[in-house]
């Protein structure tokens, strides 16, 4: 049975002073206290389930129209392995060959294999002017019988590796290292990068990660510039201890899926500056162009401070991204981050929320797991109370405001958030917005709902 929650609840924490957004449909369940112990993993209650269950071949999107107040997407990647054919050649990129050197020699349409079990270095994705119809694909040599399936989200047991100490267990029955390692480097060179224009390819059983070295990695995978990439069943990871900002990097980028996928490690720590932030995701401060139809979808995604964060910071931002699903992923964040864990780390990592939207419209949250937040180390924009979501378009904001900004037509329904210190956190009084010439503020256009 759905209840509605009445708006007074809202106005009487303060939470709609100046709230500059628009069709805001909220479902949450099973959402419980923090707590300093994971005793069970949650299950978000039924949602429509598939990695294209909202889009159709040829980039039909199946939203509809709304949900409520709040606009849906209107523009969807279809993924499916039959959408993103390779019917060129194969090349085996060897142990100790270059992989940018053999990218830069194949065509439209062909597929470049990195040696299974063997580590390379990092390299730029070319541009190339390929078309739905011949799309690169970068994989590891392994037989698709060693991978998970399609549509099976991988885990580092596929890179020989039995479990991750603090994390949700999974399956490992045997664990055979069968994927291909791109290690990056230090400062500010992804392992993997993207000319401007690099279009059609899909990646495919790839273990991204850095060296243990003690230095800062500000980025892993960037996009940027780049259209029409899939990233599927990849293990992208920082290290246990060291300073890495970002997993992935959507800024000005358009149709990029991240499907199937294990991301950990990304955290930074509050007294070592100039860290402020780190996420596993993030994009949304374009100044260049339109950016968004983004697909995340069943994937593993840990970071201390957000597991995926849209404008942040984005002072100069332009346009918001658009078009935006974010569905059945697991946010996590291990305990023995807290302090007061018995297992605490002492590493004093900035710890903030699970998903955070600073810019952004027409975007879909729906089916995910959102587990552990706590109020946490902080620096740069102060110590946050441990919402899981956050949604907050700081268009006057003391520290780095966005003047262009929004957070509009957010959907969030049928996820399931256990072990929070707060569900929810909209701008406070202290930070409200002060262009209200595209919203209609009323307590009417926010509408939040339980499915308890």
């Amino acid at each position: 049975m759905t209840k509605r929650i009445t708006p007074h609840l809202l106005t009487c924490a303060g939470l709609l002073d100046g709230f500059f957004i628009v069709g805001l449909v909220f479902y949450v369940a099973v959402v419980a206290a923090s707590s300093k112990k994971v005793t069970a993993n949650h299950v978000a209650p039924a949602a429509p389930f598939g990695e294209n269950m909202y889009c159709n071949p040829g980039d039909i999107p199946t939203f509809g129209i709304n949900d409520g107040p709040a606009l849906l997407p209107e523009t969807c990647y279809y993924t499916d392995l039959s959408a993103t054919p390779s019917p060129g050649n194969v090349t085996l990129v060897a142990v100790g060959q270059s992989v940018s050197n053999k990218l830069s020699k194949a065509k439209c349409g062909d597929t470049v294999e990195l040696a299974a079990g063997s580590s390379f270095a990092p390299f730029k994705v070319p541009a190339k002017n390929c078309d739905a119809s011949h799309y690169i694909t970068v994989r590891t040599s392994a037989l698709d019988a060693d991978m998970p399936p399609e549509g099976t989200r991988i885990t580092p047991c596929y890179a020989g590796v039995l479990s991750i100490a603090g994390r949700p267990a999974y399956p490992c029955p045997t664990p055979t290292n069968v994927m291909a390692k791109i290690t990056g480097e230090t400062g500010n060179t992804a392992a993997i990068s993207f000319a401007s224009g690099a279009s059609y390819y899909r990646f495919i059983g790839l273990e991204v990660t850095r060296n243990s070295d003690g230095s800062t990695v500000s980025k892993l995978i960037n996009t940027n510039g780049a259209n029409h990439i899939v990233l599927d069943r990849m293990w992208i990871h920082g290290t246990a201890t060291d300073t890495t900002s970002r997993g992935i990097s959507l800024d000005t980028s358009s149709y990029i899926a991240i499907i199937d996928s294990y991301i950990n490690d990304f955290h930074c720590q509050s007294t070592v500056p100039p860290c402020v932030d780190n996420r596993a995701i993030g994009g949304g401060s374009s100044t260049t162009s339109q950016e968004g139809t983004w697909k995340i979808v069943n994937n593993y995604l840990e970071a201390s401070a957000e597991g995926l964060a849209f404008g942040m910071p984005a002072a100069a931002a332009t346009t918001p991204p658009t078009d935006v699903e974010i569905r059945h992923n697991y946010f996590y964040k291990p305990t023995f981050w807290m302090p007061g864990d018995p297992n605490y780390n002492g590493l004093s990592f900035i710890v903030r929320d699970h998903v955070e939207l600073k810019n952004g419209t027409r975007i879909l949250i729906e089916g995910n797991v959102l587990q552990n937040t706590w109020s946490g180390f902080g620096a740069g924009y102060g110590v946050q109370q441990g919402p899981s979501i956050v949604l907050s378009p700081r268009v006057s904001a003391a520290a780095f405001p966005c003047p262009l900004c929004v957070v509009t037509n957010i959907t969030i329904r049928y996820n399931a958030a256990s072990h929070l210190h707060r569900r929810l956190r909209l701008p406070a009084p202290r930070i409200r917005l002060r262009n209200l010439g595209r919203a209609i503020i009323t307590s009417a256009s926010t509408t939040m709902y339980s499915m308890i």
